[in-house]
């Protein structure tokens, strides 16, 4: 009669070859998870910076390209008429960076005579998270027909041909940033 061995453990080599795959199994789920975490924080910050700086720069784009004219301007407020929807009604817009770090949208239809608001079409925040105001950099620059710089803010309404619109945000501790050069196309010289 043959016996059976009876083993009642493991050696060491077999226990060393075991941790060392155990360890190799680890340092692979370790660097998946790394490398989802950063592609989650990159995702984050191009959707951030879509959302607080993209998004509102083309609503901006949209309504100073076909403004009119210019009833009031400073480096960190525009206010413009236009006739968006073709309708014969004039539309006063105005675009603000504001202290409390948002960025405002007011849009409001004047009567006929343009003496009075007959009523809002939009007033919102397209930008939580402005940061032109507290970083002193102006969110508008006004521009005249050889592009200089308009700095005197009393000649922006007759003088400027185009404007310089650069935003300016934080999230995560990062700055984002972008800038557009919009023509006046619609404006009565």
């Amino acid at each position: 009669m043959t016996r059976m061995r009876d083993d009642r453990g493991f050696t060491l080599s077999e226990l060393v070859v075991v941790l060392a795959l155990l360890v190799v199994v680890i340092g692979v789920v370790y660097g998946s998870a790394h490398a989802m975490m950063q592609a989650a924080r990159v995702s984050d910050r191009q959707s951030r910076f879509t959302q607080e700086v993209a998004s509102p720069l083309l609503v901006i784009d949209r309504i100073l390209v076909q403004n009119s004219s210019i009833q009031d301007a400073t480096p960190y407020r525009i206010v413009v008429l236009t006739d968006r929807d073709l309708n014969n009604k004039m539309e006063r817009t105005t675009i603000q960076a504001r202290t409390d770090g948002t960025l405002h949208y007011r849009s409001e239809e004047l009567n006929p005579a343009r003496t009075a608001v007959e009523r809002v079409l939009q007033d919102w925040v397209i930008s939580d998270n402005n940061v032109n105001v507290a970083q002193g950099e102006p969110l508008f620059r006004y521009y005249d027909v050889e592009l200089e710089e308009i700095t005197a803010m009393g000649s922006v309404s007759s003088d400027a041909r185009s404007i310089l619109v650069n935003l300016v945000t934080e999230h995560d501790g990062r700055t984002l940033s972008d800038s557009r050069r919009i023509q006046f196309r619609l404006r009565q010289w």
